[in-house]
This record gives C-alpha cells, sequence and structure tokens, in this order.
C-alpha cells in the first residue's frame, strides 16, 4: 500500500492550522462549560445578600482565540486553494521559484486584482469550460460568502462593534461551522469542475463526516 504524500504548502498549512485551533478551541470550550457548571452550582449555595455575592469572583473569561484562528484560517485555505488551482490551470512548464517576469505579471494580475467572491465563481466556471454558469447561487457558494463576512468582521472590525462580534462571530458554533463550509465548498469544487481530487484531499477533507457532495 503505497503512503499519501501531503504536500507542503501554505494550502495544506492552512488546512492543518484550522484543525488544529478547532481542537484546541473544542478543549477550551469543555473545560468552560464544567466550570460555568459548576460556578452556577455555587452560586446557588450563596446566602441571598448583596455583600456576600459581590465579593464572589467571576468566572475565569472563555479565551476564544482558537475560534478566532480557526475561522480566520478556514477562509485562508480557501483562498489558497482557489489561487493554487488558478496557478495550475495556467499549465506553467516552469516551478513558481523558475517563472520569468511576464509569467509573475501574469499571476499578480490576476491572483491579487481578482476578489475573493470571483475567483470562486468565475475561475471555477472557467475550470468547468462554461464561463456562463451560475454559481453564485449554490448552498456552497452562499456558506462560503458567509465565511468571508466572519472573516472581515474580525479584522476590520468597528469599535462599535465589539460586543457583537465577541458574541455573535466568535463562538464554538461558528468555528465548527467554518470546517463544514471548507469540506462543503471542495466537494462542490470538484463536483463542479471534475478535476481529479488529489489522495490528501480525498484522504483529509473529502472523507470526514461534513462532506456531502461527492
Amino acid at each position: 500500500m503505497s503512503i499519501i504524500r501531503k504536500p507542503h504548502n501554505l494550502i495544506t498549512y492552512y488546512w492543518d492550522d484550522m484543525e488544529y485551533f478547532l481542537s484546541e478551541a473544542e478543549k477550551s470550550n469543555d473545560i468552560y462549560s464544567v466550570q460555568n457548571s459548576f460556578y452556577k452550582i455555587a452560586l446557588k449555595s450563596i446566602p441571598d445578600n448583596e455583600e456576600v455575592k459581590i465579593k464572589v469572583p467571576n468566572l475565569p473569561v472563555f479565551d476564544k482565540r482558537n475560534i478566532r484562528f480557526c475561522i480566520l484560517s478556514s477562509f485562508l485555505f480557501l483562498e489558497a486553494f482557489i489561487n493554487g488551482e488558478y496557478f495550475e490551470s495556467l499549465e506553467f512548464k516552469n516551478t513558481i521559484r523558475e517563472l520569468n517576469p511576464s509569467q509573475i505579471q501574469t499571476l499578480e494580475s490576476e491572483m491579487v486584482r481578482t476578489y475573493f467572491d470571483e475567483k470562486w465563481s468565475r475561475w471555477v466556471a472557467l475550470f468547468m469550460k462554461d464561463p456562463h454558469a451560475n454559481l453564485k447561487g449554490d448552498l456552497a457558494f452562499q456558506n462560503m460568502k458567509k465565511l468571508k463576512e466572519w472573516r472581515n468582521r474580525l479584522t476590520h472590525y468597528k469599535i462599535q462593534e465589539l460586543m457583537e462580534i465577541a458574541h455573535d462571530v466568535q463562538c464554538i458554533e461558528n468555528a465548527r461551522e467554518a470546517k463544514r463550509i471548507v469540506v462543503d465548498v471542495i466537494a462542490w469544487y470538484y463536483s463542479k469542475t471534475k478535476r481529479k481530487i488529489p489522495d490528501w484531499v480525498r484522504r483529509d477533507i473529502l472523507s470526514t463526516p461534513q462532506s456531502q457532495n461527492l
């Protein structure tokens, strides 16, 4: 049996980052849930006296950094993935390190100037050899836009939205959904393009329970 080797690049690194941060977020959430349960039980045993209650220490704050990192890594993975697919579609005979100035300009003009949504609609349609394909209404695409919105709110937040972001975006449910979205988008991508699925993608991404499109 041959060993499935995963490429070492930012695409796979971001996937591994997302997996790691989600795992750490789940651990933190489990600890907080236990602490919260005991805290509520302890509060019930305290006399109904305001002077006593005011001296009770607050429950430790739930560390949400891993939730943030999971969501951000999910978005970074999708952008790195589609960029990599576009590079492959150009079929340069030389490697990235050997690109000439003209090839570099071609890459930069497309990858840097093309917005995330367009990469996942126009480029995918190009890979499908159907430039008129309307993909933006697909559920996977709409969910991907939701992930993009979370990413934008985490990185471009307005000061008046701090509390809203803390409660509505930085929650364990969204970290879990971020991974589900990534898995669904990758499955959707291969179902649309009919491209050959790399062994590591099939093993690490499409073998997860979240995959529903293949």
